[in-house]
C-alpha cells in the first residue's frame, strides 16, 4: 500500500500538512494530493470498513486511524 501511494506521489499526505506558510498553489496541490490519497485508501478498504473511516477529514487522520487499528502491536 505504501509503495502504491508513493508511486502516485501522495504518500507525503500521511505525514500531514507542512508546517509554515504555503502559497495558494502549494495549498491547492496539497489539497488535491490529500483528496487523491483519501480516495485511494478508501478504495482498497473492504465494504464493511468504509463507513467507519469516511468521517475522517484529512488523509493524515485516516492513515493514523488505520495504523492504530491494524499496525499497532
Amino acid at each position: 500500500m505504501i509503495l502504491w501511494l508513493m508511486a502516485m506521489n501522495v504518500y507525503h499526505v500521511a505525514l500531514g500538512k507542512p508546517v509554515g506558510l504555503l502559497t495558494s498553489n502549494e495549498n491547492r496541490a496539497f489539497e488535491a494530493a490529500d483528496n487523491l490519497f483519501q480516495g485511494a485508501v478508501i478504495s482498497v478498504l473492504g465494504e464493511n470498513l468504509v463507513d467507519a473511516y469516511m468521517h475522517l477529514f484529512t488523509g493524515q487522520e485516516l492513515w493514523e486511524a488505520l495504523e492504530a487499528k491494524f499496525w499497532s502491536f
